[in-house]
């Protein structure tokens, strides 16, 4: 069956529309805890079929979907558009591209689901939700913005990322595979002083654990790291294309004293874009140029750094405007010879290697 026809199923097919009041009274009602329908048993592939249903198109019935409990429910193509689950379980649930956008989610807890596909966008984990044994396979992630969601034994597998916020998740056993670009790991997201979760989450939302992250299979790129972000289990790519930095703040220290020998005439020479001189000249000011970039792009300063992950191929996307042929292939050179500096001073870690695959792998 095509998706246009799971959809319209739902307003042209006497079957499928009679069906809808009790579907509505049961998913927006104020019957706590139900799980299943009384006199609609309807499954696809074992699993109750709601396939295609627009729940969004009903939000006169209300936008809150309080302390439901679904169960083994097929919701692909569903529209769950601007809903707020709160308190709310699924377990044993297909999301197979079903849009989610402006979603939010209070307390809930996700267990054995698998999102294929799936457009998330909104405010994730309020106030400590719970996704266990989770499956994301290419699921578009752009603009989402978590707080507190905890991860246990789940996979991030081929997403999409961009402008992603991460806020004081926590990760158990947790695997990333494919490009992760343009997101935002917190150690903690502090409630405001006006946050009803200030204090009744007081103990969640200050509590930092380990990042037990596995990114061994994954291709990193402006990652932000902030808020005591612990890093000390990740897993970093095999590919060797990233290091950890154990302390940013003695790493900036060590650049900005690598920097001050560019003081001075030398800066003046850099501030003129890198402009063709004598071989010494043109290196110190290709060098001047990856130390400065460092300081301001890639450790600049962040609230409560701790740890980080350095990418040289971050770098050298940031000056590939002036680093062009001699200049890039001496720019490796140089970077190549700081970090082999940093790693011999500790700041810098190969963290590399493989890691027991999750449940999904």
């Amino acid at each position: 069956m095509r998706t246009n026809k799971l959809v319209a199923r739902w307003r042209t097919e006497d079957l499928w529309v009679n069906r809808k009041p009790e579907i509505l009274d049961w998913f927006f009602g104020s019957e706590l805890g139900s799980e299943t329908m009384k006199g609609y048993d309807c499954r696809f592939d074992g699993k109750l079929d709601l396939r295609g249903f627009q729940f969004d198109e009903y939000k006169t019935r209300g936008v809150v979907v309080h302390n439901k409990v679904f169960r083994n429910i097929d919701f692909s193509y569903a529209g769950f558009d601007h809903l707020f689950f709160k308190s709310c379980r699924f377990s044993d649930c297909l999301f197979k591209y079903t849009h989610m956008l402006s979603t939010s989610d209070e307390r809930c807890e996700f267990n054995n689901c698998v999102f294929f596909k799936t457009r998330i966008n909104g405010w994730l984990g309020l106030g400590e939700s719970l996704y266990k044994d989770i499956l994301f396979d290419s699921a578009n992630f752009k603009w989402t913005h978590m707080l507190w969601p905890d991860f246990e034994n789940c996979e991030f597998r081929n997403c999409q990322f961009g402008n992603t916020d991460f806020g004081g998740s926590h990760f158990e056993n947790v695997k990333f595979t494919g490009k992760v670009e343009d997101v935002w790991f917190r150690g903690i997201y502090e409630a405001t002083k006006d946050n009803r979760y200030r204090e009744s989450a007081y103990e969640r939302w200050n509590t930092i654990k380990p990042m037990k992250v596995d990114f061994s299979d994954a291709r990193l790129s402006y990652i932000d790291i902030s808020d005591y972000c612990d890093l000390s289990e990740v897993i970093l790519p095999g590919d060797g294309s990233c290091y950890l930095i154990t302390d940013v703040k003695a790493m900036r220290k060590c650049i900005e004293d690598y920097a001050s020998a560019f003081d001075g005439e030398e800066a003046v020479l850099f501030q003129k874009s890198l402009c063709e001189m004598n071989p010494y000249l043109k290196k110190v000011c290709v060098e001047a140029a990856l130390l400065k970039t460092i300081l301001e792009i890639n450790i600049s300063k962040r609230k409560g750094e701790k740890m980080g992950i350095f990418i040289p191929g971050d770098l050298l996307s940031n000056l590939d405007d002036v680093l062009i042929g001699e200049k890039l292939e001496e720019a490796i050179v140089i970077l190549e010879k700081i970090c082999r500096g940093l790693l011999e001073k500790g700041i810098l870690k190969e963290q590399h290697g493989k890691k027991e695959e999750t449940c999904h792998s």
